[in-house]
């Protein structure tokens, strides 16, 4: 919105009513269209995997525009597990299977307090080198954290190592500064 913005209290009730007006509201503009999620009877939601041309499954892309809110939409807090046509796949070696596996130990983490959540304020935080490096950062965050929790061949310093190197190539203490300079602080640790 802008100063000039006509019916700015319309405008922003009509974007909090699409965001927060019902649960449907929330759970579209957290996960995307109902046809690509199931809310489970024990509080899981799936979300269906679909297929490329090559028949390789891919992890659909999800509007994420809200975050957890418990207290008003219990399934927002719930854990999210992806399928390949209507299976969820826990075990295998397959990528559904370990990205399945990692979500569960995130979520057992934090519930037992060995891993804390970001406070909200922290999360929303952006950077133009961030936006532009996203699905690389993503990725690198991904395989480091499963490395350091699975890995029998690596060391958790030898990972934290790789993912130092990793930031520093997508420019990551330029992300840090732009990322602090956003809450009005001085970066006080780089990558390297």
């Amino acid at each position: 919105m802008t100063k000039d913005t006509p019916q700015p209290q319309e405008t922003i009730n009509l974007f909090v009513n699409m965001l927060f007006g019902s649960e449907q509201n929330y759970l579209e503009c957290w996960l995307g269209s109902s046809e690509n999620y199931i809310l489970n009877s024990d509080g899981t939601i799936t979300i269906k995997m679909q297929q490329d041309s090559k028949g390789n499954y891919i992890y659909p892309d999800r509007p994420n525009l809200v975050s957890a809110m418990p207290d008003i939409f219990p399934y927002s807090d719930a854990n999210i597990f992806y399928s390949q046509n209507g299976v969820i796949d826990m075990e295998s070696k397959t990528s559904a299977g370990k990205y399945n596996a990692l979500l569960k130990r995130q979520y057992d983490s934090v519930k037992n307090g060995t891993v804390v959540e970001i406070p909200l304020k922290y999360q929303v935080l952006r950077s133009a080198i961030y936006d532009a490096n996203y699905k690389d950062l993503c990725k690198l965050y991904t395989e480091c954290f499963q490395k350091a929790i699975i890995s029998k061949d690596k060391t958790v310093q030898q990972v934290v190592d790789e993912y130092k190197q990793g930031m520093l190539n997508l420019g990551g203490n330029q992300m840090l500064d732009e990322m602090n300079a956003a809450i009005g602080k001085k970066t006080a640790y780089y990558y390297g």
